[in-house]
């Protein structure tokens, strides 16, 4: 009975899973043929550049932070994305095993708190240089 259950926790869960990826995917070809992730704030920082005054603002230290800070934020995610394939991949083949299900269980459950906190962490960073962006402009 208790493997039933599993079963049936596993394939509510693929099913979701299944609907959620098949609405993304025509959002992710539009994203790899337009701008990248951080192409909002990288343009914001080369604008901040200009207004300040800097030389090179291309290359500018304005710039590498943000290149630092976007690729930083694009490996985080793509480990925790990782994680929480490992933990699909973990309570899938669990095969009944209370203890690898509850392993998996707790491997995407702060695999999804993670990537919340790289969210918020973009949100943060993207705010803050919009703030640089209205300072320098003063």
């Amino acid at each position: 009975m208790k493997q039933h259950k599993t079963i049936r926790i596993i394939l509510q869960v693929s099913v979701v899973l299944f609907f959620v990826f098949s609405m993304l995917a025509p959002f992710g070809s539009v994203l790899a043929q337009g701008a990248s992730i951080g192409s909002d704030i990288t343009g914001k920082l080369e604008t901040v550049n200009r207004e300040v005054g800097l030389a090179n603002p291309e290359g500018g230290p304005l710039s590498t932070v943000a290149s630092i800070i976007k690729n930083a934020l694009l490996f985080v995610g793509t480990i925790f994305m990782i994680f929480i394939l490992y933990g699909g991949f973990m309570w899938m083949t669990a095969g009944g095993n209370s203890d690898q299900v509850s392993k998996a269980g707790s491997y995407i459950k702060n695999s999804i708190i993670g990537l919340v906190i790289i969210f918020a962490s973009y949100a943060i960073v993207f705010t803050v240089f919009d703030i640089l962006l209205k300072v320098s402009k003063k």
